[in-house]
């Protein structure tokens, strides 16, 4: 079995199955939009999961849904859901500043872009 195939999807976050996770939220369906979510247990960290999974559910979401566009926001300081963007070919576009309030403080946002026509 494939590895993005053991995930789950759905349209709230916090559902884990088989400690990897995918999560679609913030979905406007009238507008066509949704942000993807992710988490992989530490033991599960570095092997190619996350970016797998998040391909295989963005693929899956545009052949199934109307949604033209799907963000994924990452932490600028956290480099491996950095890498993950990037390597499930999501657009880098830009930085929001201070937009996330975390325990130690503020921290900046990179933003991240899918259109259904960025995919061949």
């Amino acid at each position: 079995m494939r590895k993005a195939a053991r995930l789950g999807w759905l349209e709230s976050p916090g559902f884990i199955r088989g400690e990897r996770f995918n999560s679609l939220f913030k979905t406007l369906w009238g507008a066509g939009t949704a942000e993807v979510g992710y988490g992989v247990h530490p033991m599960h960290r570095g092997r190619g999961y996350a970016p797998e999974a998040v391909r295989g559910l963005v693929r899956r979401l545009f052949e199934s849904t109307t949604l033209r566009r799907i963000e994924l926001r990452a932490n600028l300081d956290n480099t491996a859901s950095l890498r993950v963007a990037e390597k499930a070919e999501f657009v880098r576009e830009g930085v929001l500043r201070a937009a996330e309030l975390e325990d130690d403080g503020p921290h900046d946002i990179v933003v991240f872009g899918l259109l259904r026509t960025d995919l061949s």
